[in-house]
């Protein structure tokens, strides 16, 4: 049953410790902003940072506010927070989303502490005001923090291990020079609640989807307690292998092998790379567009591909070297991200699993930027399909203002500087001629102009690229008859480019 009625959803709620009061921010209409925006409207927007013109003609400006609302549980009763409730709302909305601190019983507030440099540890302020710090490594990088049931330890969790791999749960008595362990998994954990010296978590495991589990840090005995996806226990499925390696400049990498459905060993299969998250159920990769199962089920490898954490880059790493210059620092972490997909790709090539002439390469978002760069710097991959394309000189113009300045910020070139050096690296307009791999690219209609001058390039030196524009959709699609389409356009494209299943007609075009 529907407890609130805003037309423009609810963005985050909680409910009151005696569960008879929930509150909630959404938005509301601002009359006065829309009578600005109607009244420029009518003389003509002044071009500046509100505009993406690779979005739309108009200015990305909301004409709503934000407001904070009140539900009395018992009558159902709405009405607006007081400023004292807004504000006390929007405190614990913080802790709750970042895992910030958390107080006992006591008066003691447990803590993330973060210094000047970014670095993050446990801590707990006394009910005197004085803080005690965990100097110990293992209480570094916590993502939550929470009391025993007891209210006399501090529990954390934390990322470890190979490439910060696993989830660890640690528990600390304050004032102890080291935490102890309780629990470490590579399985993924989100959203972890205490209730008792248990957790409540969300877990996905690479071949599970999300569930949700009872978890007992002691003891490591989880039971599930709600899972929507039984049924997909009974799928055929490719059987999943964890890896770990080094890239050329010493970056820990990990990623998840899937095998072919029926795979017979010594028989080198075609592989397929997807990017970039490797935690977790194994679906899509980010934004869901690369079938793994699918693929495994279509008689494919795939090499599900951790993006390697900047912040565990060896010192004396190429990135490092180039901190002088932000572009070089941007083409020196591209550079480490296509070693680590080409060495572990490498692997699978020695082991007899991958046949290195049937290699394909996928990627949204980043990942897409990793294809653009791996198509002009590398001559492993033989077929590649993106979402969200592409990075070339005059990007400056499309972006907006305000884009453009934090992209320059970042290491990308100015548009006045559309000859640098920095181009010849990774834009797919100045390589087109250079390009062999067959691209597909399946773009929202609210980003495909970026994609069009790369297109036009590729068709102009002769090169086999599609484009298809998907309607109303954005960054990540979200219409479950588009997800199906790019899944299935998918597994064409690299049964055509990599197998020679098809007649490829679907690829051809008129211009």
């Amino acid at each position: 049953m529907a407890v609130t009625h805003d037309a423009e959803g609810v963005d985050d709620f909680i409910i009151s410790k005696y569960g008879d009061q929930l509150t909630y921010t959404s938005r509301r209409l601002d009359a006065d902003l829309q009578a600005s925006l109607r009244a420029e409207y009518l003389r003509g927007f002044k071009y500046d940072t509100r505009f993406v013109p690779l979005f739309d003609d108009r200015p990305q400006q909301s004409v709503t506010k934000p407001t904070t609302r009140v539900i009395d549980l018992r009558t159902d009763l709405a009405r607006d927070a007081t400023i004292i409730e807004a504000a006390s709302f929007d405190r614990q909305v913080q802790i709750v989303r970042k895992g910030f601190a958390v107080t006992s019983r006591t008066g003691e507030t447990a803590l993330i502490s973060e210094s000047d440099h970014g670095t993050r540890r446990v801590a707990v302020r006394l009910a005197n005001g004085l803080e005690q710090i965990c100097s110990s490594l293992e209480c570094s990088g916590p993502t939550a923090v929470w009391w025993t049931k007891d209210g006399n330890r501090v529990r954390f969790i934390r990322r470890e291990g190979w490439g910060n791999d696993e989830t660890a749960i640690y528990e600390w008595q304050p004032g102890a020079a080291h935490p102890k362990r309780l629990y470490v998994t590579q399985d993924l954990l989100i959203d972890c609640q205490p209730v008792d010296d248990r957790l409540v978590c969300a877990r996905e495991r690479s071949a599970d989807p999300r569930h949700i589990i009872v978890l007992d840090p002691r003891s490591g005995k989880a039971r599930t307690i709600y899972d929507p996806n039984e049924e997909f226990r009974r799928r055929s499925l490719g059987k999943i292998e964890r890896l770990h390696w080094r890239n050329e400049f010493g970056t820990e990498t990990f990623g998840d092998l899937v095998y072919p459905v029926g795979y017979v060993r010594g028989h080198a299969y075609p592989l397929v790379v997807v990017q970039y998250i490797s935690r977790g159920f194994l679906r899509g990769g980010v934004g869901d567009e690369f079938p793994i199962q699918a693929f495994a089920n279509r008689g494919y490898a795939v090499l599900s591909v951790q993006r390697p954490d900047r912040n565990l880059l060896p010192s004396a790493s190429i990135t490092e070297k180039a901190q002088d210059d932000r572009s070089k620092a941007k083409l020196a972490d591209r550079r480490d991200v296509l070693s680590s997909i080409e060495t572990g790709v490498q692997s699978l090539i020695d082991r007899g699993i991958a046949d290195p002439r049937q290699i394909g390469i996928t990627g949204l978002s980043d990942g897409s930027s990793t294809v653009q760069f791996a198509l002009v710097n590398s001559s492993m991959f033989k077929a590649a399909s993106v979402s969200g394309c592409c990075w070339d000189p005059y990007q400056d113009a499309i972006v907006g203002p305000g884009a453009a300045e934090a992209y320059h910020q970042s290491g990308w070139p100015e548009l006045i500087n559309y000859n640098s050096v920095f181009w010849s690296h990774i834009s797919l307009v100045e390589n087109a001629r250079r390009i062999a791999a067959p691209i597909l690219i399946q773009q929202s209609d609210d980003e495909f102009r970026g994609a069009i001058a790369s297109y036009t390039a590729l068709k102009q030196a002769k090169r086999a690229v599609a484009l298809f524009v998907f309607p109303n959709e954005h960054h990540v699609k979200w219409q479950p008859a588009h997800k199906l389409a790019a899944y299935e356009r998918n597994l064409r494209w690299f049964d055509f480019w990599l197998r020679g299943i098809g007649d490829g007609r679907e690829w051809q075009s008129d211009n």
